[in-house]
């Protein structure tokens, strides 16, 4: 038996893909501008990083947990 693949819609596809591009360039530029008024404080490399690693980490779950759930 045949799977007819031109009857699934593909829309949602785009749709998510792009919301997930939007999703994505968000957390880089959430992370530069932490990272940027961190380090302007000067507060220290090691605590800058952790910080800006723990902000990714917290975005892309969220972010998982709202396009897979």
């Amino acid at each position: 038996m045949k799977i007819d693949f031109s009857e699934i819609d593909t829309s949602v596809y785009n749709e998510m893909a792009i919301a997930m591009f939007i999703f994505v360039i968000g957390i880089g530029a959430t992370a530069w501008l932490v990272g940027a008024v961190l380090s302007m404080l000067k507060v220290p490399p090691v605590v800058v990083n952790t910080i800006v690693a723990l902000i990714v980490i917290g975005c892309l779950y969220y972010g998982a947990s709202y396009f897979l759930w």
